[in-house]
């Protein structure tokens, strides 16, 4: 089994059922098991399986806000560069785990190789990823949240990057969906 060190917001996203990709600057083999692990106090969060790693495209980034829950623009992702892509980890079947679970780290490597054994002493509970598909498009420092919701689609803020004010600019849903969504983007629960 494979534990992965993620820092908040967002292995808080994880903990919600809000994110499916691990964005990172290289691509892995590895298929399995895998303890998503909060980097700053050790603690095992949750356990998915790590079923495909894929390069990433400018329209792939845009258009799978919901699964990556990160609020920058493609060109400026830290982990990519014109010679190497970014990878999207692709992660399903979230289990949380409940208690408080600590993973010793030993140096400062993004991941720590474990014994599949380690999840017969945890107790899991099902997370269920949101329905809901949020999507981003970035305009200089501008990012726009989108909703799409079976047949529906909405812009329904705009993120002023440079200073975070979030505006809402729609009417056409009620207020307490336009709460959900903001309340998704919370990385603090």
């Amino acid at each position: 089994m494979l534990g992965l060190f993620v820092k908040k917001p967002w292995s808080s996203f994880y903990k919600k059922g809000m994110k499916s990709w691990e964005i990172r600057s290289y691509p892995t083999d590895y298929r399995g098991d895998i303890l998503i692990i909060e980097s700053k106090t050790n603690r095992a969060i949750c356990k998915m399986k790590l079923t495909d790693c894929i390069p990433l495209t400018k329209e792939r980034w845009e258009m799978n806000f919901e699964k990556h829950r990160t609020s920058c623009s493609f060109e400026s992702l830290p982990y990519h560069n014109n010679s190497h892509p970014a990878y999207a980890w692709v992660l399903s079947f979230p289990e949380l785990i409940l208690g408080d679970t600590r993973i010793e780290r030993k140096d400062k490597k993004p991941f720590i190789e474990l014994d599949d054994s380690i999840s017969d002493d945890l107790d899991f509970e099902r997370i269920e990823f949101l329905p809901e598909r949020l999507a981003c498009k970035f305009l200089g420092n501008t990012m726009l949240v989108y909703w799409l919701k079976k047949n529906y689609f909405a812009l329904v803020a705009m993120t002023d990057l440079s200073t975070y004010s979030t505006r809402i600019i729609t009417d056409e849903i009620g207020q307490n969906e336009i709460d959900y969504i903001i309340a998704q983007l919370d990385c603090n629960g």
